[in-house]
């Protein structure tokens, strides 16, 4: 989900903070199915950069997605298909 994290970073560049969260969102749930440690450490830089430049709900999101990135990365959780652990 690189596309995403590279399109809010794009959005947030251009001051579009509701697209950046949004964006940023969809790559860090990707990234916490998949225990993908790298993608949630670049999803929760975008989300920081977010709640640092943005107020009230967004800023409050952001905050949101931070602190979700960072408990999805210090706390991986097996991968699941249809409610089915997978490797079970």
């Amino acid at each position: 989900m690189n596309e995403d994290l590279d399109a809010a970073r794009e959005a947030l560049e251009r001051g579009r903070s509701k697209r950046a969260l949004r964006l940023a969102w969809n790559a860090a749930v990707w990234s916490s199915s998949c225990n993908d440690e790298r993608g949630l450490d670049e999803a929760l830089a975008v989300a920081e950069a977010i709640r640092d430049r943005s107020r009230g709900r967004t800023r409050e999101e952001a905050s949101r997605l931070a602190a979700f990135c960072a408990y999805a990365r210090d706390n991986p959780q097996p991968r699941r298909l249809f409610g089915t652990r997978l490797g079970s």
